[in-house]
């Protein structure tokens, strides 16, 4: 049987700085499905932000 213990996980962006924290007792493989779970949500955020705030162009009308 594989033995729990806490683990930390992080994420970071690019210059090193924490993202996501989040502590974990159980063993390896449910700290890495965290890593991953914090890894996606990072993702999502940093593709959505700023979406509405960003100008869309007008659809031209055309008028017959």
């Amino acid at each position: 049987m594989k033995q729990s213990r806490e683990w930390t996980v992080q994420v970071l962006d690019a210059e090193g700085n924490v993202k996501y924290q989040s502590s974990i007792f159980g063993t390896e493989k449910r700290a890495r499905k965290l890593c991953q779970k914090l890894e996606a949500k990072r993702r999502k955020d940093r593709d959505t932000h700023g979406l509405e705030t960003k100008i869309r162009p007008k659809q031209a009308k055309n008028w017959f």
